[in-house]
């Protein structure tokens, strides 16, 4: 080599640091937890997720509720010579307004005469 050594196999070893956003699972999917408002919740919306290989619009479908799982193909670890790229799997997170204003207390009162059902009706032991 240029640097008087011999030649051989160069073997690194990376350690990929937890991130509070984003993992991965057994099969190699890249999974990221996606903070979005009530409005875009109930309405549907799409949503920017940055992922390795760039930001990723992501449909939200309407009256979707938190901890809801989409799956986006092919957009999550990018592709390498030996494997295609892995799947990103966005767990939509419902994320409430941080405001305690008269006026949102209103709304939370319209919104919660919405309710046609007991919405923990159907827990039992």
């Amino acid at each position: 080599s240029s640097a008087g050594g011999e030649r051989g196999d160069l073997i690194l070893t990376m350690r990929v640091q937890a991130h509070s956003w984003f993992w991965l699972d057994e099969e190699g999917a890249l999974h990221a937890r996606v903070p979005v408002t009530v409005g875009e919740a109930f309405r549907g919306a799409k949503v920017k997720v940055p992922t390795p290989a760039g930001d990723v619009m992501v449909t939200v479908p309407a009256r979707a509720a938190s901890g809801a799982r989409l799956r986006v193909r092919g957009k999550g670890v990018p592709a390498t010579k030996k494997r295609e790229a892995s799947d990103l799997i966005v767990h939509i997170e419902l994320t409430l307004p941080t405001s305690d204003s008269e006026e949102l207390q209103k709304a939370v009162d319209v919104i919660e005469k919405g309710y046609e059902s007991d919405v923990r009706g159907g827990i039992t032991l």
